[in-house]
């Protein structure tokens, strides 16, 4: 392990004792008080809950003082963890995270807080691992249920607002603050890659209406509807903090469906999204892209008409997921494409980058060929681009 995890970590220059401002957008970039805020970050998914018997709080100490050494502004982890293994229910038989789960949250705010790191909070995951859309689904209504009545059943809602009402109200005892007044957060997630399973709305098969809320189905209307009915519910728990969607950038009339048939699925609804229609959402303050262009075959220019789109409604845009997979064709250029992805961010105005994801030593590596340590092909892009977003 790296010798910065120890126990007492003494104070340097990543070390910050000053007060911290609640990150507000305004127009299509982000202010700390009257200054500009633009941020390179780095997805840490399981520095949370996910962390227990994996990780001492010493070493999530280490993690948030090396990515603030290395120049990152915020970490965006999972405010969620294992299912029932990390979640409990109260008296009123409300959803929450047990003690255990939150005091690891306490302790990455808490550090976050001490190192002047922003820290972001999805609240669920579409995918099943970890506390998924299913689980909702499962534990709401019992087995057989398609993961999209996440999106339409009251039951379910009832569950996800007792939950984000815990986080949000939830007393950090080493702060001293309740989440929703704690600034080291700078936004509220309301889902981890929400779409549907794909083609859902497409089918002739699926109905206008759907669940017991009578929830319109038609081209991302479904997902729409769910995101800002949430985001309203956020902002009317805290007004403090921001809110965004977590989408990866999906939209059902892109403009490239005959000039690049092999990349329809992007555009085409097929996956239940519309990124045109979540712009819209009044309650949310910025929008999300995720990028994986080995993965999913796609150039990053597929998504420069996102960042146009978000712009032209006054709302900034944070490629909060991009990644390089280091294996057969892309072996040995992380570097380049990285370069490629910040010029393009940085030339479109974003607001903010998240890599997927860089780790201060390489016994955190626990997410296939996605991860790379500073020193890693690829590690002096996501320092030199935290430079450039840190100068603006």
């Amino acid at each position: 392990l790296t010798g910065t995890v120890r126990a007492g970590l003494a104070p340097d220059s990543s070390s910050t004792n000053t007060k911290l401002n609640f990150i507000r957008a305004l127009g299509t970039k982000f202010l700390d008080g009257d200054k500009n805020f633009f941020f390179q970050g780095t997805n840490q998914y399981w520095l949370g809950p996910p962390s227990q018997g994996v990780l001492t709080e010493v070493e999530i100490e280490g993690v948030i003082h090396d990515h603030a050494k290395a120049g990152l502004r915020v970490i965006r982890l999972w405010g969620f963890g294992h299912g029932w293994v990390d979640m409990t229910t109260d008296a009123t038989g409300a959803w929450k995270l047990q003690d255990g789960s939150f005091r690891r949250l306490d302790v990455v705010i808490a550090n976050a807080k001490k190192y002047g790191v922003r820290v972001i909070f999805p609240f669920v995951n579409f995918e099943p691992d970890l506390t998924g859309m299913q689980f909702y689904v499962d534990n709401s209504l019992g087995t057989g249920w398609a993961r999209e009545y996440f999106y339409a059943s009251s039951q379910v809602w009832a569950h996800y607002v007792s939950f984000v009402t815990s986080v949000i109200n939830h007393w950090n005892p080493i702060t001293g603050m309740y989440y929703k007044d704690d600034p080291t957060i700078l936004a509220w997630e309301l889902a981890n890659e929400p779409h549907t399973t794909d083609l859902f709305e497409l089918s002739p098969k699926a109905p206008t209406q759907f669940g017991d809320q009578g929830v319109t189905i038609g081209r991302g209307q479904l997902v729409n509807q769910w995101l800002c009915r949430a985001a309203t519910l956020l902002k009317s728990l805290d007004p403090n903090h921001m809110v965004t969607t977590g989408e990866e950038g999906y939209r059902t009339n892109g403009p490239y469906l005959s000039t690049a048939p092999e990349h329809n699925w992007l555009n085409n609804g097929m996956k239940g999204v519309d990124f045109d229609q979540n712009i819209k959402c009044p309650d949310v303050d910025y929008m999300t892209l995720h990028v994986y262009p080995d993965n999913w075959n796609v150039p990053f220019w597929q998504y420069q008409d996102r960042t146009k789109l978000a712009h032209a409604y006054n709302k900034p845009v944070v490629m909060e997921e991009y990644g390089c997979c280091k294996a057969a064709d892309y072996a040995g250029k992380r570097g380049q494409v990285f370069a490629a992805f910040h010029d393009a961010a940085d030339a479109l105005g974003m607001a903010g980058t998240i890599v997927w994801q860089v780790v201060p030593w390489s016994g955190l590596k626990r997410d296939g060929h996605y991860d790379f340590t500073y020193d890693e092909d690829g590690g002096w892009q996501v320092k030199d681009m935290a430079k450039r977003m840190n100068a603006k």
